[in-house]
Formats: structure tokens, C-alpha cells, sequence
């Protein structure tokens, strides 16, 4: 009892957690900060890419081109062999994997949606895109 009351007197003290243990990714390097060819943004996300057409599409059925089938809020198509077996972040959009391929140019990349209304409201937009492997 007398050790459970000492303990409300006199509470120990912990020293403040490493936030590298909590998020390692919340921390960028000293390098990556006073590097002035990369931004912070870019050096937290990943490799930018540059800005691409966005369009949305829905299933045919069929696997992507690396064979397995696309889901929502994860797969993305480009022929941009560059991103092509990559997760990227699409800027305000979030983070997909390029499984696909279609008949779209280099610059654009396709985001596969869940219904036709979906694809139709989403129409084509503008981001910017890292690769975040």
C-alpha cells in the first residue's frame, strides 16, 4: 500500500518515446533535408515521376497483365514502363499497384474503380506521381 501511494506522489518520469520507433518514415534523413535537388515531400514519399493524366476503369473480367485480377483502392494500369510491378502514390489519391497495362498513353495512368458511375464521375484528372518501393 505504502508503495502504491508513493508511486501517486512521486510518479516516475519516462523519457519521451523515439518517434523513429513509432513511424520510421516520419523522420527524414539530414541528407534527404539539405539536398536542394529533392524536396521534403519527395524525399518522403518516394522517386517522382512527374505529373500524369488520370482515368478510371472497371472490370472486364480478365486479369490485369501480370495475371491477377484488379482490385479497388489498389490497382492501377500505365504504360509507362517505368512504374510498371510498382506501388506508386498518385497525389491526393493515395497509393496503387501498377498490375496493368491498356491502350492509354505513356503519361496517363488508368485507376480501376468499382462500378461504371464510379469511372464516369471520377472522368480524367491530373497528379502527381511517386514510386514508393
Amino acid at each position: 500500500m505504502v508503495g502504491l501511494l508513493l508511486g501517486l506522489i512521486n510518479p516516475i518520469k519516462l523519457p519521451p518515446p523515439d518517434i523513429s520507433e513509432i513511424c520510421p518514415f516520419s523522420i527524414v534523413s539530414e541528407e534527404l533535408q539539405h539536398d536542394d535537388n529533392k524536396s521534403e515531400r519527395e524525399a518522403f514519399v518516394g522517386e517522382y515521376m512527374g505529373s500524369y493524366e488520370l482515368t478510371a476503369y472497371i472490370a472486364t473480367g480478365n486479369p490485369c497483365a501480370d495475371g491477377v485480377y484488379p482490385e479497388v483502392n489498389h490497382t492501377a494500369a500505365s504504360n509507362d514502363p517505368a512504374l510498371w510491378h510498382h506501388w506508386i502514390h498518385i497525389e491526393g489519391y493515395g497509393d496503387y499497384y501498377v498490375h496493368d497495362t491498356g491502350g492509354m498513353a505513356d503519361n496517363v495512368i488508368d485507376i480501376f474503380m468499382g462500378s461504371y458511375d464510379e469511372a464516369i464521375q471520377f472522368g480524367r484528372r491530373e497528379a502527381e506521381v511517386y514510386i514508393i518501393e
